[in-house]
């Protein structure tokens, strides 16, 4: 189980956490529109202090 976050901009919060030591699990991936062609959003997947997964969504 996950919960996720919208963020304006993916890279700079992951630099941010990253820094602060919060692993990044899974992604950075692309996740297609409703056409299946353009890049709808951005989501990457890091462990939060307890454990627990969090998605990182960046609508584009």
């Amino acid at each position: 189980m996950h919960f996720a976050l919208n963020v304006r901009c993916l890279k700079t919060a992951m630099v941010f956490l990253e820094s602060k030591g919060a692993p990044i699990l899974r992604g950075p991936f692309d996740i297609k529109g409703q056409d299946g062609q353009t890049i709808a959003r951005r989501v990457v997947f890091i462990q939060g202090p307890d454990g627990e997964e969090i998605e990182l969504v960046h609508n584009i």
